[in-house]
């Protein structure tokens, strides 16, 4: 897959397809006639960046992950505490967005009753 396709695919500048290639987030990409031709282990670990990031790890944070990868299994115990740490980290943040999310209902709910109450009111008066 050329690089233009995989930036449309991922919505993600070309730009930024060739800084995670340069910064060794992505291994050197095979090319066919100096273009870029992404294989589908490439596009899988394309996912998993966005999949990191979207979860609110920084991209130092990602590329550490990588460096480890790269190491081989001598790291797994390192991957996983460096996963679980994130992981943890989304589950409070679900956690206080679902007590927002719970809050903002609950004023719905409670902005819903007095607006029936006032249209109740204003039928009486007319």
């Amino acid at each position: 897959m050329k690089i233009k396709e995989v930036s449309e695919k991922y919505s993600l500048p070309v730009s930024t397809l060739r800084y995670y290639e340069e910064i060794g987030l992505i291994e050197p990409v095979n090319r066919v006639n100096g273009i870029r031709d992404y294989r589908e282990d490439d596009l899988h670990r394309i996912e998993f960046i966005i999949c990191l990031k979207d979860g609110g790890l920084p991209l130092e944070v990602v590329k550490e992950y990588f460096d480890l990868y790269r190491r081989g299994d001598e790291t797994l115990e390192l991957r996983e505490a460096l996963l679980m740490k994130q992981h943890n980290y989304l589950m409070e943040q679900r956690s206080k967005l679902q007590k927002s999310l719970d809050y903002i209902d609950f004023k719905i709910h409670m902005t819903r009753e007095k607006i029936q109450k006032r249209e109740q009111v204003q039928c009486y008066v007319q």
